[in-house]
């Protein structure tokens, strides 16, 4: 006996209208299992999709349709006679490269130019890290005190190394954020900052390693 997929009610109070459509094989079946993998019936992920209420993210589509609905948006009914604000539809033409998204959505969003100023700090975060890393590499040779101290020092920089990369992790997925983005966004910067004042006590500790290695030298 075949098992019934769980499908989902509609969340929209208007009323439905058969559409007539005709799709190949394909094209059915794909739709067929993007419905039984997201719970749905597949006139409702027709609906949802239509609406921009569910994206489809593919390298190899060559077209783009971008829909904007402003949060202020009311559904018409014919119980409050409320009117619908104004939807934005754009085709975009070729490829789009895949990433996260980070639009600003009233207040609770974070802003593109916010995402890749983090990621941008993140990445000269690494940096530094690396060359630190490389600099305390160099003095393995020195005393037994001090490679105690680079002991300490290597351990720093190597959870420095993983805290980048989970800051990475983080904001790539933000992708489908919405309200919490601004939490997020602010505890990323937080970690940022964190980083950047471990870095000066890592660069700090160096430099005290390498006065100490002249005076022992003297």
């Amino acid at each position: 006996m075949a098992k019934k997929s769980r499908k989902t009610a509609s969340q929209y109070s208007e009323g439905k209208s058969k559409v007539g459509i005709s799709l190949t094989p394909t094209g059915i079946g794909l739709l067929t299992q993007m419905a039984q993998n997201t719970g749905l019936s597949r006139s409702e992920l027709i609906e949802r999709i239509a609406r921009g209420n569910i994206a489809i993210a593919c390298q190899q589509a060559r077209m783009t349709i971008t829909v904007e609905n402003p949060p202020e948006a009311k559904e018409t009914s014919p119980n409050n006679g409320a009117t619908k604000s104004p939807t934005k539809i754009q085709v975009i033409e070729g490829q789009q490269p895949l990433q996260p998204d980070v639009s600003e959505s009233g207040t609770s969003g974070v802003s593109q130019e916010d995402y890749q100023s983090l990621q941008q700090q993140a990445q000269e975060q690494a940096n530094v890290i690396e060359d630190l890393q490389k600099q305390l590499a160099d003095q393995k040779s020195e005393t037994a005190e001090q490679t105690e101290s680079y002991q300490s020092l290597q351990q720093q920089a190597k959870e420095q190394a993983n805290l980048v990369k989970k800051l990475q992790k983080q904001l790539a997925d933000q992708k489908s954020e919405t309200a919490e983005q601004t939490e997020s966004y602010q505890s990323l910067q937080q970690q940022a900052k964190e980083q950047s004042n471990l870095v000066k006590k890592l660069q700090k500790q160096l430099a005290d390693q390498k006065s100490e290695t002249a005076e022992q030298t003297e």
